[in-house]
């Protein structure tokens, strides 16, 4: 995955992931899942307050993988939904 643009610990951010001990494995775009991920967890980084957290949640959802990107930032306007 590239680099986040926003580093966590430039704003005295804490990024944690939460994830199963055991999942299946995942078939997907490498390359669109890495781009995705990585503009989701920067704009969490980028867009939460100073000495918050960002916490990337992986779920197992049978034959699913739910991944979730949690942040304290302010969230979409209903415009921008």
């Amino acid at each position: 995955m590239k680099r986040v643009l926003v580093q966590p610990e430039a704003k005295g951010i804490e990024l944690t992931v939460e994830a199963p001990a055991k999942m299946g494995s995942v078939f997907a775009d490498v390359k669109f899942t890495k781009e995705a991920l990585d503009n989701l967890i920067s704009n969490a980084i980028k867009f939460s307050p100073t000495g918050k957290r960002v916490k990337v949640v992986l779920e197992d959802a049978g034959e699913k993988v739910i991944i979730s990107v949690v942040d304290q930032g302010p969230g979409l306007t209903p415009e921008d939904r």
